[in-house]
């Protein structure tokens, strides 16, 4: 299963790494049955460098989550009222948090509700070398952009049920990535499956899964992000029919789904007989 793939090395790969790790793919390619893919495009990707064995493409699993209460779980974290956006994850530069900040004073100077709440702990590579100078950093510049009164940081490892009611309580899920070669994102998928309205840059996944309007895809500007933002906070219409189809696609690859797709390839591959999932 190829979790994640790279067109170009993302930001601190080089290109040895990133040619040592094509030629570990050609290798596994070489040795397999079939490759899984969770993007649809893995497959145009995996021929280019050279790799024959067949590719399935399955998505990245999601929990079969009943559509959350926003306007309760807002009022659970003391943000009845406000619009709230969102970005978790491991967190680092990887993450753009920096885009939304640049655009929050324009947001705040038209709604000054709106708040931003990042959440996850520190890439441990990241804190291993640096400790907590990046989420120090991030504050610094909230409060030099005159926005730390509307930056939420919650740190720490997510439990399953708190990540469920964050999220749930979201207006906007943000994923401002900078690397536009990622294949694959879990949060993403997770955003999703609650049925999150989704702004993001143009990255492999996203492309792909907030087509037909579930979200939208913006460029690393944060021009371009305020003006995003504040549209959707003026459009609660427009956000409900986002969410509706956020929630409905991700029907398709809830757990049970995926796990049939599973059993099913290994029946053609590997003579397991599928059982009921």
């Amino acid at each position: 299963v190829l979790h994640t793939l790279f067109q170009a090395p993302p930001p601190g790969l080089t290109q040895e790494d990133a040619a040592f790790m094509q030629g570990l793919l050609r290798e596994i390619g070489a040795g397999a049955s079939a490759l899984v893919s969770l993007h649809p495009e893995g497959e145009a990707f995996l021929r280019g460098l050279g790799v024959r064995a067949p590719v399935v493409h399955i998505p990245h699993g999601v929990p079969d989550l009943p559509r959350p209460d926003k306007e309760a779980l807002k009022r659970a974290l003391g943000l009845e009222g406000a619009f709230l956006l969102l970005t978790y994850g491991l967190l680092g530069p990887g993450k753009g948090i920096e885009l939304v900040l640049k655009a929050l004073p324009r947001v705040l100077g038209q709604n000054p509700g709106v708040r931003y709440l990042v959440a996850g702990s520190l890439h441990p590579n990241l804190e291993r070398r640096e400790g907590r100078r990046y989420l120090e950093e991030l504050l610094a510049l909230a409060e030099r952009l005159g926005v730390a009164r509307a930056f939420l940081l919650k740190e720490g490892y997510l439990p399953e049920e708190e990540l469920y009611r964050l999220v749930g309580a979201a207006d906007l899920f943000l994923l401002p990535y900078p690397n536009l070669e990622q294949v694959s994102s879990g949060t993403l998928s997770y955003a999703l499956a609650l049925g999150k309205a989704v702004l993001a840059t143009p990255f492999w996944h996203a492309r792909h899964a907030l087509a037909g309007g579930r979200g939208i895809l913006l460029p690393p500007d944060p021009e371009a992000w305020a003006q995003a933002i504040l549209e959707l906070s003026e459009s609660p219409f427009r956000l409900k029919e986002m969410e509706a189809r956020a929630y409905a696609y991700a029907r398709e690859a809830t757990w049970p789904r995926v796990a049939r797709a599973y059993l099913r390839l290994l029946s053609e591959v590997g003579g397991v007989r599928p059982g009921v999932a």
